[in-house]
C-alpha cells in the first residue's frame, strides 16, 4: 500500500488525476497541479511562476495525468497535442534530472500506440505518436539518469465524474433521443474500471522495478453494441440502437489488453461492466438529467 508518501500529481484537475488525489490523499502529502509548461507554472498548491524544485518538493511518486486525452483533437491540432503530452513530460522530467534520489514516476500512455495492431506499436493517430514518443523518451532516462518509471498502457479508463468518450456520449444521445452510433457495433474495449486502475498502481508499487512497461484493462473485452444495449435496458428504453458504419478519424476497430504481464502483479480488475454501467448512469442521471 502506498502510504506516508509525497505524491506530486500533474493534470490534478482531469478524471484519473482527481480520482487519485481522492484516493491517496488519505494517507499521503499530495501536491497537485493543473497542467505544466516550460517554467511549471498555474500550481493548485504552489506559488506561481517558481520551479518546483526551488520550494524543495522532492516527491517520492509523481503521477504524471497532465496531457490531453483525445484522439479526435490530436487531428485537429497535432502541434498542441505533442506540446502538451510530449513536452510536459519533457519539462517534468528535466525538474528531477540532477536529484539524487528521483521519484518514482508513474506514466499514463494509452493503447493508442498500438493502433489497429494487437501487439506492435503502430499508432494511427497523432495522440498516439506522441504517447509512443513520450515512452521512449521515459526509456532514455531511465537509461541515462536512473529515473524509476512504470508505463501504463491504459484502455478505455471510465468511472462515475467522467465527462467525455463512449459513455457520456451514449447518455447524451438517450437524452436526446438519438440512437445512432459510430462503427458497426462489433468494436471490441478492454474497459477499466477507475478503483481497478488504482489497484493497479498499488500493486504495481509493491513489486516495481526500473522501469515496467505494460497494459492496464479488462482480460474480457466487450463490444460496443453490447455496452449500447445496456444503457438502453438500465434506461429502460426498448429501442434498436442504429450503427452507422462510419469510422472517426483515429478511431481503431479494436482495443484489447494483453494483460499476461500485469497478472504476474496479482492484479485482476474486480469491477464488472454491468456493475460498471449502472453505476455510471446512476450519477449522470442525478447530475446531467
Amino acid at each position: 500500500m502506498i502510504k506516508n508518501k509525497k505524491i506530486l500529481i500533474t493534470g490534478s484537475k482531469g478524471f484519473i488525476g482527481k480520482n487519485l488525489n481522492d484516493y491517496f490523499k488519505k494517507k499521503n502529502k499530495i501536491y497537485k497541479t493543473i497542467y505544466l509548461d516550460q517554467d511549471i507554472l498555474k500550481k493548485n498548491n504552489l506559488p506561481k511562476n517558481k520551479k518546483l524544485n526551488k520550494f524543495n518538493i522532492n516527491p517520492d511518486i509523481i503521477f504524471h495525468c497532465a496531457g490531453p486525452s483525445s484522439v479526435s483533437e490530436s487531428f485537429k491540432n497535432p502541434k498542441l497535442d505533442f506540446k502538451k503530452n510530449y513536452l510536459t513530460t519533457k519539462y517534468l522530467l528535466k525538474e528531477f534530472i540532477n536529484n539524487k534520489k528521483k521519484p518514482l514516476i508513474y506514466i499514463f500512455s494509452s493503447a493508442a500506440v498500438y493502433g489497429n495492431s494487437k501487439r506492435k506499436l503502430k499508432p494511427i493517430s497523432p495522440y498516439g505518436k506522441n504517447k509512443l514518443k513520450v515512452e521512449k523518451l521515459c526509456k532514455y532516462y531511465s537509461k541515462k539518469y536512473k529515473f524509476e518509471f512504470i508505463i501504463m498502457r491504459l484502455f478505455s479508463v471510465y468511472g462515475k465524474g467522467l465527462k467525455k468518450q463512449f459513455f457520456w456520449d451514449i447518455c447524451n444521445k438517450l437524452i436526446n433521443r438519438s440512437f445512432e452510433f459510430y462503427g458497426n457495433g462489433n468494436e471490441q474495449r478492454s474497459w477499466l474500471h477507475i478503483n481497478d486502475l488504482i489497484q493497479a498502481i498499488e500493486k504495481l508499487y509493491i513489486k516495481r522495478n526500473k522501469l515496467v512497461t505494460l497494459d492496464i484493462g479488462a482480460p474480457k473485452p466487450v463490444k460496443n453494441r453490447y455496452i449500447v444495449n445496456l444503457f438502453l435496458k438500465k434506461n429502460k428504453l426498448k429501442i434498436i440502437p442504429k450503427f452507422n458504419f462510419k469510422t472517426r478519424e483515429g478511431d481503431p476497430k479494436n482495443l484489447i489488453s494483453n494483460n499476461k504481464k500485469i497478472f504476474t502483479y496479482n492484479w485482476f480488475p474486480k469491477v464488472k461492466i454491468e456493475t460498471g454501467i449502472n453505476e455510471y448512469i446512476k450519477w449522470f442521471n442525478k447530475h446531467y438529467k
